[in-house]
């Protein structure tokens, strides 16, 4: 099974997959995407604390693979709907997630994990 994956290092972006954890370089561009092989990829995480980086980084795989999954994380909720434009196939929306938590906490409801699981993981 083969996965590639982006993620963010301290100090500058990088892109790795499971098979070349060597190779490094910015993941929203083509060619380095290209180099780390996403094109064969089953999946790509995009789950910078930027959230018009991972975007790009949807756009970008989805024009090298337009039928390889992707995630990307969303830490601004402004941009939630800015992000699904870019029809990642999950959509992980952690601080709404959170603000959900604590509400229903607050509240004294339970917490369900088929909802929680369905508020974490916004399937596209």
């Amino acid at each position: 099974m083969r996965h590639g994956f982006c993620a963010p290092a301290p100090g500058f972006r990088t892109c790795r997959s499971r098979s070349s954890s060597g190779r490094r370089g910015c993941c929203s561009d083509t060619e380095t995407l290209h180099r780390v092989n996403t094109a064969g990829a089953r999946a790509v995480l995009a789950l910078s604390e930027d959230d018009s980086y991972n975007a790009f980084v949807v756009l970008a795989v989805k024009e090298l693979n337009p039928n390889v999954r992707t995630v990307a994380a969303v830490s601004n909720t402004r941009n939630t709907g800015r992000v699904a434009r870019t029809r990642p196939d999950v959509l992980l929306t952690l601080p709404q997630l959170g603000s959900e938590l604590l509400a229903m906490a607050l509240s004294g409801e339970e917490i369900k994990a088929d909802a929680l699981i369905s508020q974490l993981l916004k399937l596209g």
